[in-house]
């Protein structure tokens, strides 16, 4: 968890806090598979400029979606990966999600939901630091994307 604000100390010309909470779970299913969960929870309050809101999409939250296309105060998403070795060096996952953003908190009830999934392929660069090259396509409602990095997800 971590909170950050801005404001008179700073020099900024905004004032506002903002609370995050990350957590992640991993799972061995046999040989081979791992299972990953990931929750995200971001709350923030006061005058929050634009480029510090909560945001879905891009290639670690919600890939599908091009990142920043749902933004707002508050954030709730969770998703996960099955991850699964091929041979060699290669694996692939599935994966899937759903988030959403709200301008206040009591808003989340009525928020529509955003979902994602998709498939990605993994390249091990560095099996003993788990560095992979990792190439993903998702989905989301009427949107997708392609996505080229390295490391995982979450």
């Amino acid at each position: 968890a971590a909170v950050y604000g801005e404001g008179r100390l700073s020099g900024s010309d905004f004032q506002y806090q903002r609370l995050s909470l990350n957590a992640a779970h991993y799972r061995t299913l046999g040989k081979s598979t791992i299972l990953a969960l990931n929750g995200v929870a971001i709350f923030t309050n006061g005058d929050v400029p634009f480029h510090q809101m909560p945001l879905l999409g891009g290639a670690k939250r919600s890939r599908g979606y091009f990142e920043g296309k749902y933004r707002d105060k508050h954030l709730l998403l969770l998703q996960t990966e099955g991850r699964f070795a091929i041979a060699g060096r290669f694996g692939a996952v599935l994966f899937g999600g759903l988030g959403a953003v709200a301008a206040k908190i009591t808003d989340f009830p009525a928020t529509q939901l955003r979902f994602n999934a998709g498939v990605g392929l993994r390249f091990a660069l560095d099996k003993a630091q788990r560095i992979n090259l990792r190439a993903d396509y998702g989905v989301g409602y009427h949107s997708s994307g392609f996505y080229l990095t390295f490391g995982e997800a979450f």
